[in-house]
């Protein structure tokens, strides 16, 4: 799990800057100067840094700049006891009775859709690779696509078919650069990891759900989870819906936001700020080197740590 973040550089890349910054916190206006000028330099200037004050605090990434690229190393991601198809490939039947999913994409569209059967089935259109087989009961989905830019969608089209309403032992779910788009996604256990690209989910269901943002992007609705972690490095994390027990949230530079039915008094909270925004309910946590805990003799408890993005806490009574 997590390969393409790592091939990506984009957790090499968070904690660079994330440690520049927190290194020279309590420096001058000048020390602020050289962290942006250090980070625009080591990347070439794709990714920008300002630290002008408390309310200007954030990281930019130059988004028109196409020649940003990573390479899948096809010689780790695909399995040579299975064939690797190619292009244009018409719909077919994989199988059925799968336990586990396990997606690792990059530089492609890929849509998870609902099968008219039980069975899972698959089609592809347009210029990549992909491997599609069953091994211990688990459903393997594997993209490439040759000079993959980390904010590129491809011109790699895949389609998952999924019989409705099937749930999963464990789904773990990995994306690259590209899109992922999917309806329902239900199961015991989920992982959730973008690198760069974009994950939407119409509907999820879990007793516990894991996720992580790179540089990207997660949108969730219609969540309901039991218990949840959500890392967001530069990204963005987006969800809506009802969480029954303990929340974990960590934010580096991007930003996580929750919108969850019930009321604020449900969680205990634990709150850790550097220099970032925390705000839960109608209570705003922000500043530096905040700590606080909060007790509401509560059965569920969030934990908070927020070092400079920011970390917004909505409550739909």
């Amino acid at each position: 799990m997590k390969k393409f973040m790592k091939v990506c550089g984009i957790t090499a890349l968070i904690l660079f800057i994330l440690g520049l910054v927190l290194a020279l916190v309590a420096g001058t206006t000048a020390g602020a100067k050289s962290i942006s000028e250090i980070v625009e330099s080591v990347t070439r200037g794709k990714v920008h840094v300002n630290l002008g004050g408390p309310d200007d605090w954030g990281i930019y990434i130059n988004e028109g700049d196409s020649d940003i690229l990573y390479d899948i190393d096809e010689t780790k991601l695909f399995d040579d006891d299975y064939e690797i198809f190619r292009g244009d490939v018409d719909k077919f039947a994989v199988g059925s009775d799968i336990s586990r999913l396990d997606i690792e994409a990059g530089g492609c569209v890929l849509y998870l859709q609902p099968s008219e059967d039980n069975n899972f089935y698959i089609a592809s259109a347009g210029n990549g690779k992909f491997q599609c087989y069953i091994k211990n009961n688990t459903l393997y989905v594997k993209t490439s696509h040759t000079l993959t830019k980390w904010n590129d969608y491809g011109d790699f089209e895949i389609t998952l078919y999924i019989p409705a309403d099937y749930r999963f032992a464990q789904a773990e779910v990995e994306l690259g650069a590209g899109y992922l788009g999917v309806p329902e996604l239900l199961a015991n256990e989920v992982e959730l990891t973008v690198g760069a690209g974009q994950i939407e989910v119409d509907r999820l269901v879990a007793d516990t759900c894991d996720i992580e943002v790179g540089m990207g992007e997660i949108l969730l609705e219609n969540v309901q989870v039991t218990e949840m972690d959500a890392e967001a490095g530069m990204g963005h994390l987006w969800l809506e819906g009802t969480i029954l027990g303990d929340v974990n949230a960590e934010c580096a530079m991007g930003s996580i936001e929750m919108n969850l039915s019930g009321r604020e008094e449900e969680f205990n909270y634990t709150l850790e700020a550097a220099m970032g925004s925390v705000t839960i309910g109608n209570e705003d946590y922000s500043g530096l080197a905040h700590d606080k805990a909060v007790r509401n003799s509560a059965d569920k408890t969030m934990t908070i740590e927020c070092a400079m993005g920011s970390i917004e806490v909505n409550f739909m009574n």
